[in-house]
């Protein structure tokens, strides 16, 4: 079908002398190319000669030879300058405008907006995507340059998500998607597994410390104490842990801190002796409802231990002066 008998039927629209619209995709092309974008994208027959054409051109890619001169040609444009005329040409106002408007014109097309969704979910989901993205994440946060390792492309982040969440049909939006995440059984048992594999790493917990101390050296973010790390590299997480830790390291006691509990993922603050030491700067007695917090279970699981023979005895202390007291009295 000729370029006239396209606009007769409403099919496109001139826009100038050597532009013309497509109405059905709102993409402009030149008289020579709208034809053809129109027959290969909009009609049958040239729909499926398109999909026989890129079924051959992979086929073809995909041949060793056929790589070859591409390797070579890409090499031989890049060292034409071509990725520098790319850059100049992105940089430009007019380039910008131009994808901005066209992604707008994309979006606003259903049809267009399922295919790319789709098409990002298909890709995302398979296993090569999730390694290749694993390994680039490593290597931005691990790189001390990266744009993602400043303080103000964090900042920025922080702001728009704070400024998302305080939008009211956008929170709906999240909060609906994380619904529907959540209930999904197969991402329940995913996250479980990756979890227990995480925890089972005894550098687990270390890792975690050392994180946090970097951002609280870097940014000046804390967790729920002061964090730091000792002499001796020790890590403490809060004031009180930091005394208790000093005090022992003073007496020349062999201890062991942030241990992982036996049967059980979870994490006491000191160990000496197969005794299971637990300290309590936030007094967690206050809170009424047991079953919420009970720190996390932690009391159940030391009593069946003991019960069982698999530790020594467990403590907890409130402050300082009640754990030196302890150490005097039984360490020293």
């Amino acid at each position: 079908m000729n370029v006239i008998n396209l606009v007769q039927l409403k099919y496109i629209k001139k826009i100038s002398n050597n532009k013309y619209e497509c109405l059905k995709c709102n993409k402009i092309f030149t008289k020579s190319g709208v034809g053809v974008h129109y027959f290969y994208n909009h009609e049958k027959e040239g729909i499926k000669k398109k999909e026989h054409l890129r079924k051959i051109s992979i086929e073809n890619n995909n041949k060793p030879e056929i790589k070859k001169k591409i390797s070579r040609n890409t090499l031989k444009a890049f060292q034409n300058g071509a990725i520098e005329n790319l850059k100049k040409s992105k940089n430009t106002k007019e380039y910008k405008q131009k994808c901005s408007s066209r992604s707008i014109k994309m979006w606003q097309n259903k049809e267009i907006r399922k295919k790319i969704i789709k098409g990002i979910r298909i890709s995302h989901s398979t296993k090569e995507f999730r390694i290749k993205m694993s390994e680039l994440s490593k290597k931005l946060n691990n790189n001390p340059d990266s744009v993602f390792q400043s303080i103000n492309f964090r900042e920025k982040m922080r702001l728009m998500m704070i400024e998302l969440w305080k939008d009211p049909i956008e929170r709906k939006k999240r909060c609906e998607s994380q619904k529907r995440s959540w209930n999904n059984l197969d991402r329940h048992k995913q996250q479980s597994e990756r979890s227990k594999k995480l925890w089972r790493d005894p550098k687990h917990i270390e890792k975690i410390l050392l994180k946090k101390l970097d951002n609280y050296h870097k940014f000046g973010r804390r967790s729920l104490g002061h964090i730091g790390k000792l002499k001796s590299g020790i890590i403490y997480e809060s004031l009180f842990e930091k005394e208790a830790f000093e005090y022992l390291e003073n007496n020349n006691i062999q201890f062991k801190v942030h241990q992982k509990i036996p049967n059980s993922n979870k994490y006491c603050d000191i160990l000496i002796n197969n005794i299971w030491i637990e300290l309590d700067g936030l007094n967690r007695d206050i809170f009424n409802n047991d079953s919420i917090f009970n720190w996390n279970g932690k009391i159940e699981i030391y009593q069946y231990l003991k019960k069982i023979n698999i530790i020594n005895g467990y403590y907890i202390f409130k402050s300082i002066y009640h754990f030196k007291d302890w150490v005097d009295n039984n360490l020293i």
